[in-house]
């Protein structure tokens, strides 16, 4: 059962599980959040902080680009470290008739850039899921992020086949699927409520 989750005051919402609801800390209660940002954290349910997920959703420029994947590679840029690329793995694009909004869901996979990422019980990698939403009348690109702490390496390619399939449970590949799962819905029923929030 999914549950409203209201951002920005109200003017945007999307749905999310009750369950991970009820995980979400609001991380501009424990420290100032730019006011184009809302990032909440999911606490990791093995109680390992090192492992919390966090969900972040940005109101950025609309960047000049010619195709979603070239304006998704450019705020790529933001992700990760200056010294670092990853690669773009996509995944689909999602519509939503009603809106006309086309929805663009891919991610990437990149070190642990912490202080504490040489320490035993630190993550090795993380995986982040995109989604990408032009909003054209008002000039603004929307990405949602969905990072996930890694405790082994995963392989990509492996990952994307493992997502269209029904064969084996691979246990590492079935724990990301499932948070992509969610992260699909909460980007699929991103919703604008109030267009004033863009100065209209």
């Amino acid at each position: 059962m999914s549950e409203q989750l209201q951002l920005y005051s109200g003017a945007i919402c999307t749905a999310i599980p009750a369950p991970i609801k009820a995980c979400l800390v609001d991380v501009s209660h424990i420290r100032q959040i730019p006011d184009n940002q809302e990032v909440f954290l999911i606490e990791d349910h093995r109680k390992n902080p090192k492992f919390d997920k966090s969900l972040i959703f940005d109101l950025l420029e609309s960047v000049p680009a010619k195709s979603y994947t070239e304006a998704i590679a450019t705020h790529i840029e933001e992700l990760v470290e200056p010294n670092e690329s990853a690669t773009n793995w996509f995944i689909e694009n999602l519509t939503r008739d009603n809106f006309q909004q086309e929805v663009n869901f891919s991610f990437i996979e990149h070190a642990n850039s912490r202080k504490d990422a040489a320490e035993p019980d630190s993550p090795v990698a993380v995986f982040t899921f995109i989604a990408f939403i032009r909003l054209d009348r008002v000039e603004t690109d929307v990405l949602i992020t969905l990072n996930v702490p890694l405790a082994e390496q995963i392989d990509p390619q492996q990952f994307l086949k493992y997502l269209g399939s029904s064969g084996e449970v691979v246990e590492a590949y079935e724990d990301l699927k499932k948070q992509y799962l969610v992260f699909r819905d909460i980007g699929y029923n991103y919703f604008v409520e109030d267009w004033g929030l863009f100065g209209m």
